[in-house]
């Protein structure tokens, strides 16, 4: 009887490690996500400058023609 007591013991413990280890997982996978997408608005937005710049560039081009 002691030994059917001690592993549900053992699994309760097992099984409150594997919701923390889901919860811990879920926060990372959030952290990332959002790393990632200000990573991505950060391309984008230097991206976006980058080509506003060459258009001025070539429109003074044309005009200095």
């Amino acid at each position: 009887m002691q030994f059917e007591h001690e592993s549900g013991e053992m699994r309760e413990k097992m099984n409150a490690n594997v919701e923390w280890t889901i919860l811990y997982n879920l926060c990372v996978m959030i952290a990332v996500s959002g790393a990632l997408a200000s990573i991505g608005l950060v391309l984008m937005s230097t991206i976006g400058a980058s080509l506003m710049a060459l258009s001025d560039i070539v429109a003074i081009t044309i005009s200095l023609r």
